[in-house]
This record gives C-alpha cells, structure tokens and sequence, in this order.
C-alpha cells in the first residue's frame, strides 16, 4: 500500500505520512508508517481482505492481531476461496465450451497443442471477472471482533474505501471463530483415534497437553497423551510428520515399530539413540507420514505396550 492510499490520521487529521518497512508473507501481511505531522505509528495487517489499520499500537494490540484478528482473517478468506472457486469453475467450463474441448478439462488433461490458447482464455475471464474474484458478492471484510477498548483503528472496505474509527463498543458482542487451523487439527486427530480405536479396541481418554515441537501459544496444534496399561503414548505434529512416542518405566518390545521403520525409511527413536536396533525399549519415537501411517504405527506400539 503507498501513502497517498492510507485515510487521515486517526489522531491528528492530517494525510502526510512516511513509508516504514513490511512483512510479507502469506501468514500475514504487515506494512508500517509514520505521520509526518503527529509522528502517530501507524501499522496495516491483513491476511487477504481482511484487515485493520492501527494508530500507536501498542504490544497488547498486536497480541489481539496474533490471538483473535489472524483467526477471524483465515476463516473469511477460507470463504472466500469456496466462493472463488465457484467462480473459477464455471470460467473452466466456459472456456471448454468455447474452444471445443470436452467441458471437463482441465490442467491435467489439457493437450499441448491447446494448452497456450486455453491459459490465455483462463486468464482473460479471470481478468474479466477481477473483481468478483477478488471480492466474492456479499462477502464484505469481517469487523474485528472484541477490539480493545483503548485500539485507535479503522479498516479498508470494498471499493478500497476507508471506514470510519471502529468504537471498539459496538464489536463487543462480534463472536470470535474458531480458527481453521485448530479445526482442521482437530478433525484429523479425531479420525486418527477413531481409527485406532477400530483397529485396537482401545478408546485412547486422552489429554491435550501443549505442542512439543515448536511454542505453539494459542494452541491450534496441541499434542495429545493417553495411557496404554502402565505406560503413556504422546502423539502430535511435527513439521510434515506426525510424532508418535512411547513410554514406559519398564522395557516394552520395540521390534515391530523398529522393523517398520526400517521398512517405510523414516525416523526412529529408542532410548538409546536414533535408528538403534535395540529389541526392548523403555521410549521409543517413530515419525509418520500421513494420517494411515499415524495409525499404523499407534496400533503396533498400543499392542506392544499393553
């Protein structure tokens, strides 16, 4: 965003401010700048169209960014994606029809000799449609929800217009989403225990215990810990696997997990060392790749635990 796009300021009026740096990234887009006249920090943080535009924010309003902002924009624009999608779809099937090709082609199935032409018609519909695209019909950019009383703000609208200064009264009662990262989390977890439970026949009672990965501070990926017999099973994300330990203050039979690992050539862990060849074990840790190996791995090491 360029100065000369940004409202009056929100403290002293004037419309003279100096660009800061910025923060790309698709977790979160962050631009930062100055009034010239009042000196007023002033900060722009968005995640697609949702966004909010900061005057002297302070530590406290960036924790609210962090915890309630970032989940409110992941769900709109998770939305917005659907609706996107409808869209995009229907240019597929025009521009089949168009150029003569069977009305399910696509990207994949796109013959060479057509696949030039059949991008630049894509394209051309996409440009054409720009605006419904980029903000889907009656999708307008979500109020922050529950702002802090003392947060001096405002947000940019469709048309790239500016609201008024946000009351932070009248977003008190804006309920707070739960964030698509916890509910995908847990909607993969849930079927993975479920599955074990078909499996085993062992319903894990499991506990939420925090990520111990990585500081995961508003838990939308926790780690979770259930007792098989006398020992404990811990199971949780781990970059792109599913961490799956065991433990037990008595040795338990770790040949199955070991061998296993072996076999899928992924990471395994006793108390000895990675990739020991140990047959007994009192932990062990084994890395799965993908919600059938997690449970594959969790029934062997429930059946050697028990």
């Amino acid at each position: 965003m360029l100065t000369q796009d940004l409202p009056r300021c929100l403290v002293c009026g004037a419309h003279d401010y100096s660009p800061g740096g910025g923060h790309f990234s698709p977790a979160m887009c962050q631009q930062n700048f100055s009034c010239q006249k009042c000196n007023a920090h002033v900060e722009y943080a968005n995640i697609d169209r949702g966004n909010i535009l900061m005057f002297n924010p302070t530590q406290a309003h960036f924790e609210y960014v962090n915890r309630v902002l970032l989940t409110v924009w992941r769900t709109w624009s998770a939305e917005a994606e659907k609706a996107r999608g409808i869209i995009r779809r229907e240019h597929l099937r025009t521009v089949n029809v168009i150029l003569g090709l069977p009305p399910d082609t696509n990207g994949s199935t796109i013959a060479d000799d057509h696949r030039k032409e059949w991008r630049q018609a894509l394209e051309e519909r996409e440009e054409m449609d720009w605006d419904a695209i980029s903000f889907p019909t009656g999708m307008e950019p979500p109020v922050p929800p529950q702002m802090p009383a003392d947060l001096i703000a405002c947000m940019r609208l469709r048309g790239d217009r500016w609201s008024p200064r946000i009351n932070p009264a009248d977003t008190k009662q804006l309920e707070i989403p739960p964030d698509p990262i916890r509910v995908h989390h847990e909607a993969r977890f849930m079927e993975i225990f479920e599955r074990v439970r078909v499996a085993t026949g062992v319903t894990a009672e499991r506990e939420e215990i925090p990520n111990e990965y990585y500081d995961d501070k508003y838990q939308h990926e926790p780690w979770y810990r259930f007792g098989v017999g006398d020992g404990l099973v811990t199971v949780g994300p781990r970059k792109r696997v599913i961490a799956v330990r065991g433990n037990r203050a008595r040795p338990f039979d770790v040949c199955a997990l070991r061998d296993i690992a072996k076999s899928d050539g992924v990471s395994w862990w006793n108390g000895d060392g990675w990739q020991n060849d140990e047959d007994a074990a009192k932990s062990c840790e084994i890395h799965a790749y993908g919600t059938d190996k997690a449970v594959e791995y969790l029934a062997l090491l429930i059946k050697s635990m028990r």
